[in-house]
């Protein structure tokens, strides 16, 4: 900026020389002229003053043009100083690899053994980050520690709490997963309690004098983010109790709700800087607890929490004995649950002795929910269901008979799962897409916390990716949410099975995968080789397919196309592709057909491709109740189909490409799309489990009724009836 402000200073004075010595000439020139000079002094007079003038202009003009480039720059110096002290911000919110400090020695090191002992039965020694965070925030620091699920992260709030006077504010996400923790903290002699709208008068009375009394024995309180911020009666409560001392923390646990970012976005949790805005409550230490947070939550988080000179302990994702799969998932219930029935075999005799095993079946609807639970009731595993529809006291005990082994597999929603404290869940399986990477890491993360070996398997089928963006579409932050769905989408589904599974999270989460060891814990890597797939150069079909979707819209067949009925066009099938080709030309018709020897599986793998790369864009037109959606050409795509730019895909083995025909899954007994399952059958679901068992199935699928006119629900009653 120097080399630029000199030469304009120079420039300046030059200039105003020039302007003094143009005056000057000028006031000459006209007394000459006044006093009768002859024409070649005037001709002499007019061609200096020329001269100056020109010489004017172009010192006018470089003044101009230095000037210009003086205002650039004073913008680049002005976002130079910002990026550096955003870069110190975020410098000041990075992970402390100075920990040593809080590894030494504390005058309470005795008490926290013990502690640990006495109340959670733990012999050993900490794990990885515990005694640390503990330290921290015992000496008044504001915490933030990510912690791979089953971790422990509990404890390092829980231990304070026990050992120092007042008591520990806890803000959990869902009252269920409150209510589970004060259960088990009652079971170990802990004082602890819940606050929520259901919570009898009387005991919300108790709970209000506890808290802003020094001779309650109150230890640690489970509120929800909404709780603090819509009861200015329970806000005003905290402050007193901050002012008297009691408050000794304030636990933000699943802290990446706070974060646009993160996984399960919730507003209200959003809301809570005001406990850092505050009188009273601004003083008291926050720690701040998840499982997964990238780069970007963890700055967000700290940024709205307000949190101040972070301690921040960074663990790693990685828990050896979870083994990661990717399959192909079938297109009817019955051949999902057949795949699902397999995974749990597989548990049952080599993870777990030949005994039942216990696990989770993750879902997205209550209606799929309740469906697959009957479905595995049918096959004779002890499944229940578990959504946000159920009772209280349904939900209640579908986990109480979950986590005493009553019932081995909850075929759940997201509704259920976070902070559950079951060590010995051998498997965790998605019966469908994960929203987000974090979403997936979190759930299948339940699994194996006893530190055995356990399985996480996703089943991945194209067509749910417009199921699960019309899920995320209309949220608070569903641009973030849909970029979230795609990545996942992308890196760990759509991968061509030569990635490490392990690899790709922690590059999804920003963690160094060059030290990861997967030991063949992966589908991936669990292959002894790679099959060798076709590389097909996809540049001409994408083409094709833009100007299929053009040619449905400008003959004014549809203006509406979703992904499958697209795919169907293609492929010269369905009702579409009948109505184009009465208004298409022959010549026209067999151009906009797909490339011959690809099948539907690879045309929908072309499609999601181009999906994810943002040439074709999803589109949402709501309904009564969901969304529908429609898929149509992007900006971009009209660009590089304009273009030379061209991209290659290893195509998947379909039947009658490549491989040998599949055999058809063996059906499952009682296939819950053939009898008709309505959602009401979830109170006879939830009556006496234990007497159903594959005998009295058999034996009354044997009566003489079609089964068509049977309901689910009348199968479990009268297998509850007989004997």
């Amino acid at each position: 900026m120097f080399m630029v402000v000199t030469p304009l200073l120079h420039l300046d004075r030059l200039y105003q020389d020039n302007k003094c010595d143009y005056i000057a000439m000028k006031a000459a020139s006209s007394d000459a002229l006044a006093a009768g000079s002859s024409g070649g002094d005037r001709e002499s007079w007019e061609r200096k003053l020329l001269s100056l003038k020109s010489s004017r202009v172009v010192v006018t003009d470089e003044i101009k043009h230095l000037r210009k480039k003086l205002s650039r720059l004073e913008e680049e110096n002005r976002a130079l100083v910002s990026g550096i002290n955003g870069l110190q911000e975020k410098l000041d919110r990075l992970p402390n690899s100075q920990h040593g400090e809080w590894s030494k020695p504390y005058k309470w090191d005795v008490e926290v053994r013990s502690a640990l002992r006495t109340f959670f039965g733990i012999q050993g020694d900490f794990r990885t980050h515990q005694r640390e965070a503990i330290n921290a925030t015992m000496c008044g620091k504001d915490v933030f520690l990510i912690k791979s699920t089953g971790g422990g992260k509990s404890i390092c709030f829980q231990i304070p709490a026990l050992l120092e006077d007042g008591f520990t504010l806890v803000v959990s996400p869902l009252v269920s997963l409150s209510h589970d923790q004060v259960f088990s903290l009652r079971e170990k002699c802990i004082h602890a309690a819940v606050l929520d709208a259901n919570t009898d008068r009387e005991v919300a009375k108790a709970i209000f004098s506890d808290i802003v009394s020094d001779k309650s024995k109150l230890k640690l309180l489970y509120v929800t983010p909404e709780k603090i911020v819509s009861s200015k009666r329970f806000f005003h409560q905290l402050q007193k109790s901050a002012k008297f001392g009691l408050l000794r923390r304030i636990v933000i646990d699943e802290a990446h709700c706070v974060s646009q970012w993160g996984s399960d976005f919730r507003p209200a949790y959003r809301s809570l800087e005001l406990l850092r805005t505050s009188q009273s409550t601004d003083t008291v230490p926050l720690m701040a607890l998840t499982a997964t947070a990238t780069m970007d939550v963890r700055e967000d988080v700290q940024s709205i929490l307000k949190m101040r000179h972070t301690e921040v302990f960074l663990g790693s994702f990685n828990r050896p004995n979870l083994i990661y799969s990717v399959q192909s998932k079938g297109g009817k219930l019955v051949e999902l649950v057949a795949s699902i029935m397999r995974e749990i075999e597989l548990c049952q005799h080599r993870l777990n002795d030949g005994v039942a095993p216990s696990g989770l079946v993750y879902v997205h609807s209550r209606q799929d929910a309740e469906k697959m639970a009957t479905a595995l009731l049918g096959q004779g595993v002890r499944a229940l269901p578990y959504h946000a529809g159920l009772e209280d006291f349904q939900k209640q005990s579908a986990h109480s008979s979950w986590r005493k082994g009553e019932v081995t597999v909850i075929v759940a929603t997201v509704a259920f799962g976070m902070g559950i404290d079951k060590p010995n869940v051998r498997f965790v399986i998605h019966a469908t897409l994960s929203k987000t990477m974090e979403t997936y890491l979190q759930e299948s993360g339940r699994a194996g916390r006893d530190g055995k070996p356990s399985r996480c398997t996703l089943f991945y089928r194209r067509e749910d990716i417009a199921k699960v963006s019309s899920l995320v579409h209309g949220s608070p932050n569903q641009d973030v949410a849909k970029k979230k769905l795609y990545d996942f989408v992308s890196s760990f589904c759509e991968s061509n099975g030569t990635t490490c599974r392990r690899v790709t999270i922690a590059r999804s989460l920003g963690e160094n995968a060059n030290q990861l060891v997967c030991n063949g814990c992966c589908d991936v890597c669990l292959r002894s080789s790679v099959h060798e797939k076709d590389c097909f150069d996809a540049s001409a079909a994408g083409k094709g397919l833009l100007q299929l979707i053009d040619s449905i819209k400008q003959n004014h067949i549809r203006d509406d196309i979703s992904m499958i009925q697209l795919v169907d066009c293609w492929r010269g099938v369905g009702p579409i592709y009948k109505k184009l080709k009465e208004t298409v030309s022959q010549d026209n018709i067999a151009n906009l057909r797909s490339p011959a020897g690809v099948g539907r599986a690879n045309l929908l793998k072309i499609l999601v491709h181009m999906l994810l790369k943002g040439w074709i864009v999803e589109d949402f037109i709501a309904t009564a109740y969901s969304w529908n959606v429609y898929v149509s050409i992007s900006h971009s795509g009209r660009a590089w189909a304009a273009g030379q730019s061209r991209f290659t895909l290893f195509l998947d083995d379909e039947v009658g490409r490549h491989s040998k025909k599949k055999r058809k899954p063996k059906p499952s007994r009682v296939d819950p799309g053939e009898f008709g399952f309505e959602s009401s059958g979830s109170e006879e679901l939830f009556e006496s489990i234990e007497d159903v068992d594959k005998r009295k199935l058999r034996k009354l699928t044997r009566k003489g009724k079609p089964q068509s006119s049977v309901s689910s629900s009348h199968v479990v009653i009268e297998l509850l009836d007989s004997d």
